[in-house]
């Protein structure tokens, strides 16, 4: 595997390992498509938080 595929791999493992991340994932994977600004009301953060 290519040096620079798995230093891709391993910086996006690292931005979908944030909480706040997982939660909207899961979010998303149970009630489907959602805005950021839709993201941010419903968890309480500031929208530009949620982009």
């Amino acid at each position: 595997m290519a040096d620079s595929f798995v230093t891709l791999d391993a910086a996006a493992l690292r931005v979908l390992a944030h909480p706040m991340r997982l939660t909207f994932l899961g979010h998303l994977r149970q009630h489907g498509p959602a805005t950021a600004r839709q993201l941010a009301t419903r968890f309480g953060l500031d929208s530009g938080a949620a982009s």
